[in-house]
């Protein structure tokens, strides 16, 4: 008997979806993208990004785990079933990410610290893998901008779990920046990170292309809690001179309460951003611009 033709089973994306390799798939959608488009939608401040394919969870993990992506997974986001862009790759947001990356790496450096050993490491962009792990425990694979965590060698209580987790997936502060990304996405990925293990801060930081905006938001988490009303329904802080970033370094080192600070460690951490927007600023202007930044 010969089975009549369904519209599942004729549907061209439905076949397209079950007969080509999910990351294969993904990296031909963006390849083929309206790159106009996107720009002009993605230019537009509290954009909610620019859809690229549809795609399954499964097909999403698949690519945030390869190694063959077209453009990097940070650069999407997986929800409602579809890959949506939501930064483009340029210059500026790099400036920023690695900025404050060196700053925070810079004010605990051992020679300010009074430590043998550096006892806040930086692990960049990497995602935590739960791959392996039951369904309760697996965790959204989000490839943030920077992450920080305790080193090794601290006392910081380690999470006791997933069973799986290695120490330089431990993040105590979790870093996102947008440029073309706006607060929704932003916001929704607070929530997300509300679920990982031993994490104490989310801090995002928002720059619009022609910096004309400047904001950000940190967030607090105590075991998996968010600390004050949902982060959408909180206002971002104007980045000036008179704004920086201050954070319990007790929280970010994940000390017991009775447990001494080491060395000459500062009870507070504090990060300006104000100085890193400045110098993305110059690192991004023209070469015949030599005004100083507007800010």
């Amino acid at each position: 008997m010969v089975t009549p033709p369904t519209t599942a089973t004729t549907n061209a994306e439905t076949i397209t979806r079950a007969s080509v390799d999910p990351v294969k798939r993904i990296n031909q959608a963006i390849e083929a993208l309206d790159w106009d488009g996107a720009q002009a939608a993605l230019d537009v401040i509290d954009n909610d990004g620019f859809r690229v394919c549809s795609a399954t969870e499964a097909d999403w993990e698949r690519y945030v785990e390869s190694e063959d992506q077209a453009m990097k997974s940070r650069h999407f986001e997986f929800r409602d079933d579809s890959i949506y862009l939501i930064e483009m790759s340029g210059g500026l947001h790099a400036s920023i990410a690695g900025g404050i990356d060196v700053a925070m790496l810079e004010a605990t450096r051992p020679e300010a610290t009074g430590t043998d050993y550096r006892v806040l490491e930086a692990c960049r962009d990497a995602y935590v893998d739960t791959t392996l792990e039951p369904a309760a425990s697996k965790l959204p694979k989000l490839s943030p901008d920077c992450s920080f965590g305790p080193a090794m060698e601290t006392d910081a209580i380690f999470p006791d779990w997933p069973d799986d987790l290695r120490w330089n997936e431990f993040h105590t502060l979790k870093v996102e920046v947008g440029i073309n990304e706006g607060w929704r996405s932003m916001n929704r990925k607070v929530a997300q990170y509300c679920t990982f293990p031993g994490i104490r801060y989310v801090l995002c930081v928002f720059v619009s292309p022609a910096m004309e905006v400047r904001q950000y938001k940190l967030v607090s988490i105590t075991n998996n809690e968010l600390e004050g009303p949902d982060p959408a329904l909180v206002e971002p802080i104007p980045i000036t001179v008179d704004t920086p970033v201050r954070m319990d370094a007790r929280r970010l080192l994940a000390l017991p309460d009775d447990t001494a600070l080491p060395g000459r460690f500062p009870a507070e951490v504090v990060l300006e951003l104000n100085p890193i927007l400045r110098g993305a600023w110059v690192e991004c202007r023209s070469r015949h611009n030599r005004n100083p930044p507007p800010f």
